[in-house]
């Protein structure tokens, strides 16, 4: 027979606070998760966003530079044309340094994102696995519980048998008042 020390009352009503403990834990990192993919998406958009403005942003300075270019050919009011040109391309080339600012941040806050969730999906996973082991190890402890009741019960029915043929062979030797067979009360398993 296994050398298995009985569960107590108390240590189980521990063993199902921890079970509940890891059960919310669990839920908050599955909330916190579905908050971070939320703004996982948000910035994802956003940098689709920014780089086709960006693309569009380049393509606009290529015209204005061969607008100035052309513009070089030209008489005085072409000067003056070349150097409207120049002034917007200007303007264009310090939005896409912002914007190249903008995008290497938003990327750089998407990797850290990412990395976060990672994180947290570790997390979630490795508690998900000890969650499962401890209910295991529950269905463990209940059919050893279930197994040593029946035991009793069975061993209490030999005993009690085992009494009434003494009380037989007793009362053939000499006649005595039986004794009550103790019972033993099965609870609900």
């Amino acid at each position: 027979m296994d050398n298995q020390v009985p569960v107590t009352e108390t240590e189980m009503r521990e063993f199902f606070a921890r079970v509940m403990t890891s059960f919310v834990s669990l839920s908050q990192q599955a909330a916190e998760l579905n908050e971070v993919q939320r703004s996982l998406a948000d910035v994802q958009q956003k940098l689709s966003e920014l780089s086709g403005e960006n693309e569009r942003l380049r393509k606009s300075e290529s015209d204005a530079w061969s607008m100035a270019h052309d513009a070089d050919k030209a008489l005085e009011l072409a000067n003056v044309a070349k150097s409207e040109a120049e002034s917007k391309a200007q303007w264009q080339q310090e939005v896409i340094i912002g914007r190249d600012a903008r995008v290497a941040e938003l990327e750089s806050q998407l990797r850290s994102v990412t990395e976060e969730r990672d994180a947290i999906r570790s997390d979630h996973e490795r508690l998900k696995a000890e969650h499962e082991g401890v209910q295991q190890s529950l269905e463990w402890h209940k059919a050893d519980l279930t197994q040593a009741h029946d035991n009793a019960v069975k061993a209490a029915r030999e005993r009690d048998t085992a009494v009434a043929d003494l009380a037989k062979i007793r009362s053939i030797i000499s006649p005595t008042p039986e004794p009550e067979p103790l019972k033993v009360v099965s609870g609900n398993w």
